[in-house]
């Protein structure tokens, strides 16, 4: 039977991390749920813990096509990064509804997946449903906008972890492995852009994130910036782009990214920010 969420963890030499992630998940509710870890081939005995759970027919490697009706389900065989991991995660996976959740994040609460399937409707395109963000580095909760246009595209997607995909949105498209940082951030535009993808914000946490991604990396900071530009550039016009970079000057874009990336000033950034987002 398919199951409703199919949950996917990559995972390469995570250590503990992956243990705690994948308990947050057990901790659910809502069960109509499969998780996929999918390893690189871990030499940290990370995976260890799910070995002793799963049956020889729950490991799936290389070229094997699993059938198990099982909710946890590992595979592993080599990749050639982050995104390539997801991508083969994406084609062994079962359920209607996709959640990537990262090693070191863990679902918001007990009740995130109940109350996701309960908002999830009969929609006539395929949807994207996505909600706050918990920052355990910042140690606040970071408001998503609740309407996604061409200029939140631009500005600041919501947090890929999340993010729910209907599976059906990565069937002419997965994540492009030409990209090292951006590739979520590429998808999420194609999803909107050109698949006309329903989105529906969820007015509350799906994610607690750990902080501190390659992304986020001091040492990616360009690669980062030049995807992004990459990126934009394949769905948005230049004189669109020139037009929202003078907004955000003029709206003093490098300020407040200095005031929600301190501690002291966080928090109070993220409140402005959920009184202008009206809620």
């Amino acid at each position: 039977m398919q199951p409703f969420f199919s949950i996917i963890t990559v995972a390469y030499n995570p250590g503990e991390k992956l243990k705690k992630t994948i308990e947050s998940v057990q901790t659910q509710s809502f069960e109509d749920y499969e998780v996929i870890v999918k390893d690189g081939g871990s030499s940290d005995g990370s995976c260890d813990f799910l070995q002793e759970i799963l049956t020889p027919e729950e490991q799936i490697t290389e070229e094997i096509t699993s059938t198990v009706e099982s909710c946890f389900r590992l595979i592993v065989c080599p990749d050639k990064g982050i995104y390539d991991a997801m991508n083969q995660g994406i084609a062994h996976a079962r359920g209607k509804y996709l959640l990537f959740l990262n090693c070191g994040d863990y679902l918001a609460d007990p009740e995130v997946l109940r109350q996701v399937a309960s908002i999830i409707g009969m929609e006539e395109k395929p949807a994207i449903y996505y909600g706050d963000t918990f920052s355990r580095k910042l140690h606040t909760e970071i408001a998503s906008p609740p309407e996604i246009n061409a200029f939140t595209c631009y500005r600041n997607v919501p947090c890929h972890q999340a993010c729910i995909y209907e599976k059906s949105l990565f069937l002419d498209k997965q994540y492009d492995t030409s990209l090292s940082i951006r590739a979520d951030y590429d998808h999420f535009l194609y999803c909107y852009f050109v698949r006309k993808a329903y989105m529906k914000y969820l007015s509350f946490p799906i994610v607690s994130y750990e902080g501190d991604g390659v992304s986020e990396q001091e040492e990616n900071q360009k690669l980062d910036h030049l995807e992004w530009q990459s990126v934009m550039r394949r769905y948005m016009s230049e004189s669109e782009i020139r037009r929202y970079e003078r907004y955000m000057r003029l709206t003093l874009v490098t300020l407040r990214k200095k005031m929600a990336e301190n501690k002291f000033f966080t928090g109070i950034y993220h409140e402005i920010k959920r009184i202008v987002y009206k809620r």
